[in-house]
């Protein structure tokens, strides 16, 4: 059984192939969590009883629930409020990132264009 969990919550299911490929490559003993539908990440997260994860990457872009509705959906349950939710996403504005960080976002991550990258990026979250 893995130590660690981390979840990606991303429509597009290539970047969380992606993601969840360079988690392995970061940390041995983390566990990938993911969904492509907002709603079903906030149905799971919304059972106390669900396992618990270290991280949430979150992107802003969604169909539906978008990343914003679904953050603050996220930071009204009292059973995660220690469980860091970073936005994983394309979009570089300024304003999203002020706005995010008002809602209780720990960090913004710019989506990267390479393993390599992601690698890197997850490396600075993941210690």
């Amino acid at each position: 059984m893995k130590n660690k969990l981390i979840m990606i919550i991303d429509d597009d299911l290539d970047d969380i192939d992606f993601f969840c490929e360079d988690v392995k490559k970061v940390e041995i003993d983390v566990a990938c969590l993911s969904f492509n539908m907002p709603d079903k990440a906030l149905d799971y997260l919304g059972n106390e009883e669900c396992l618990k994860p270290n991280w949430i990457f979150l992107d802003i872009n969604m169909p539906k629930i978008n990343g914003i509705e679904c953050l603050k959906r996220i930071k009204q349950m009292p059973h995660l409020q220690d469980v860091p939710v970073i936005i994983y996403t394309t979009c570089k504005t300024q304003n999203n990132r002020d706005q995010i960080k008002e809602l209780g976002a720990n960090g913004y991550l710019v989506k990267p264009d390479s393993f390599d990258g992601i690698k890197t990026e997850l490396q600075k979250w993941m210690v």
